[in-house]
């Protein structure tokens, strides 16, 4: 098999052990965990094979896919607590909100890293 995929799912394993430890419940863990990582891969490969330039394709297809995982995965995590579909799908919004932060932040910290190199 593909080293990428068995690193994918060495990362979703972590991810959900990585929960629990946090005391998140290990039924809610596993079930958040295991729908990001299916809906992600799922999503990826599918618009990674629609763009007909590999690396592209392989590119455009981690981010749809990696953006398609986080909003089950939010959702999944705030419905078992609320039960409200409507605040569960709106968590959804707001992981996916929280990680391009997140991703913004980290690539002006190195930008700004690199920078201080050259002063």
């Amino acid at each position: 098999k593909s080293l990428p995929l068995k690193l994918s799912v060495a990362l979703a394993v972590a991810g959900i052990a990585d929960d629990i430890h946090s005391g998140k419940d290990p039924v809610q863990a596993t079930v958040s965990g295991g729908l990001g990582f299916g809906f992600s891969v799922s999503a990826g490969a599918a618009i990674g094979t629609l763009v007909p330039v590999p690396v592209l394709g392989t590119a455009v297809g981690a981010v749809v896919g990696a953006g398609v995982g986080i909003f089950p995965s939010g959702m999944v995590e705030n419905h078992s607590e609320a039960g409200d579909l409507g605040d569960a799908a709106a968590a959804g919004v707001g992981a996916l909100e929280d990680t391009g932060g997140a991703i913004v932040d980290g690539v002006e910290s190195l930008g700004s890293a690199i920078g201080g190199l050259f002063d």
